[in-house]
């Protein structure tokens, strides 16, 4: 068994120690001496045995504080532990999500009544929303009108016209836009 010297609060102390510990035995030294040295500076010079006591006191106060804060994190890490394993257990059911679908008979119909709309207006207007080859111009003295679909009284798909009201704003050269823009494309052309 080795013999070590330490110092505590500027004595000397003579200690057996087993082989190998040297370096934790003058660790656990340095640590009470910090403490006496802290006792020293308030109190100053005491008694070997008092001195040591209330280092001692002092050093294990701090250890217990210590334990005490493991004890809660051990405490918290358990509880953690715990919730995780709940939420690793946890089946979650997936949200319903409800989707509208269209019925293919509405679709149809609806793809219906746009080409008999369109083939209703024999003319062009409105550029590419609405332009026939087989009737390239606008034709305002016979298609200056709403078109309108509408069931008649056999339930049949029918078409017809309603007058368009009149605009609270003159239409002036608005009213000829469209037509003006066509020709300087086929100018362009």
């Amino acid at each position: 068994m080795p013999d070590v010297t330490i110092s505590i609060g500027g004595r000397q102390f003579q200690v057996s120690c087993q082989e190998g510990e040297e370096d934790y035995l003058h660790a656990a030294a340095k640590m009470l001496d910090d403490e006496a040295q802290v006792l020293s500076d308030q109190v100053g010079r005491m008694p070997e045995a008092r001195m040591l006591l209330m280092a001692g006191l002092l050093l294990a106060d701090k250890t217990a504080n210590v334990e005490d804060k493991i004890a809660e994190a051990r405490a918290e890490l358990a509880e953690r532990e715990a919730e995780l394993a709940g939420l690793r257990n946890m089946v979650i059911e997936p949200e319903r999500i409800e989707v509208p679908v269209i019925p293919a008979s509405v679709t149809d119909a609806m793809a219906e009544m746009a080409a008999r709309a369109s083939l209703y207006r024999t003319e062009s207007r409105w550029g590419l929303y609405h332009y026939r080859v087989d009737f390239p111009d606008q034709d305002d003295g016979e298609w200056f009108y709403h078109s309108r679909l509408f069931k008649d009284e056999d339930g049949q798909m029918a078409s017809g016209k309603r007058p368009i009201a009149d605009y609270l704003v003159s239409l002036g050269e608005e009213k000829d836009a469209y037509r003006k823009m066509r020709v300087q494309k086929a100018a362009n052309e």
